[in-house]
């Protein structure tokens, strides 16, 4: 009898700690896509595109290559990537912020949209495994993203985007010349008829 509780209370502790290291499975290879479109083409080729993923809290697991909390990736033209990939060991609810870094070239209007990635990673039914679900929130909208999603407009003309928009100036400035030419009209008829 003595034989079946040592046999039993052995097999409780092994199974504990098989419990212990089947919940400790470490998730890899989390895939981020960001799409960057240049509604004009004609980037030069100096244009790279710089991007931030930052965590919420400074606890959070970090892509491989972070420096001092914060990831960065860069992309030197249109297209799709995989922004990074992250390993999670235990479950939780891990939120962090990506947005794209203004660059340096005049002729580029950088999209400055944030998004907030909120990854949970939970253990599977049979806590063998952890599965993660992710949603991508943007910044002021309700609905949920499918991706990261930037849009950068390179100048067409050649014009710096950091100018003044003048089109208005020269509208105003025509209707006010008519306006005067109209006065003086008006106000030499009225000498005339005098």
């Amino acid at each position: 009898m003595k034989f079946k509780h040592i046999l039993f209370g052995a097999l409780l502790v092994f199974c504990v700690m098989l419990m212990k290291d089947v919940s400790a499975v470490t998730l890899e290879n989390i895939p981020l896509e960001v799409n960057i479109v240049n509604k004009n083409s004609n980037q030069s080729e100096t244009d790279r595109f710089i991007f931030e993923l930052t965590p919420e809290n400074i606890e959070n697991p970090m892509p491989e290559g972070s420096e001092s909390g914060v990831y960065r990736f860069t992309a030197d033209k249109a297209g799709i990537y995989n922004l990074c990939s992250i390993s999670f060991n235990e479950p939780g609810i891990y939120k962090y912020n990506v947005h794209q870094v203004k660059g340096d070239n005049p002729l580029c209007k950088y999209d400055d949209t944030v998004y907030t990635l909120v990854i949970s990673v939970e253990d599977s039914l049979d806590y063998t495994t952890l599965e993660t679900y992710t949603t991508i929130v943007k910044e002021g909208v309700e609905e949920k993203q499918e991706t990261l999603y930037f849009e950068n407009e390179l100048s067409s003309n050649g014009y710096d985007f950091e100018l003044p928009d003048t089109s208005d100036i020269t509208v105003y400035g025509l209707i006010l010349i008519a306006v005067i030419s109209t006065f003086g009209i008006v106000k030499v008829k009225r000498k005339m008829c005098k």
